[in-house]
């Protein structure tokens, strides 16, 4: 039996978009710095990788030390560098698409913003 690689990967990105949503809630309690802002980019940087990986093994593609590095360190240029190397020519469908799920992402971050201000009154 084939696992579900698509079921697996498409309930990462859900969990990205409800991560931020909850960012989202948050923005208003805790004070914005470096510090705080480089440790709630973890849970994506994670849930990235875990992504990669599924991908990797549903397309038969190992990935290198270098590039885990990448995903890890450099995120948006990490994952690029994947998509270039696992896609080929339809590359550009993808990049498209992450564009999008960008958009997503920060659509969600807003609204929970958004809810936060009108629910708690900030």
């Amino acid at each position: 039996m084939q696992p579900d690689y698509i079921g697996k990967k498409n309930s990462l990105l859900l969990m990205m978009v409800s991560y931020h949503f909850l960012l989202g809630l948050t923005i208003y309690l805790i004070p914005q710095d470096k510090v705080t802002d480089a440790l709630f980019a973890i849970p994506t940087i994670i849930l990235q990788f875990i992504w990669c990986k599924i991908d990797a093994e549903q397309r038969g593609h190992h990935i290198s030390k270098f590039v885990r590095l990448l995903i890890v360190l450099f995120c948006p240029i990490g994952l690029i560098f994947y998509l270039f190397q696992t896609r080929g020519t339809k590359v550009i469908i993808s990049l498209l698409l992450l564009v999008v799920f960008i958009c997503v992402l920060y659509a969600s971050v807003l609204l929970g913003a958004i809810l936060a201000q009108l629910f708690f009154n900030y």
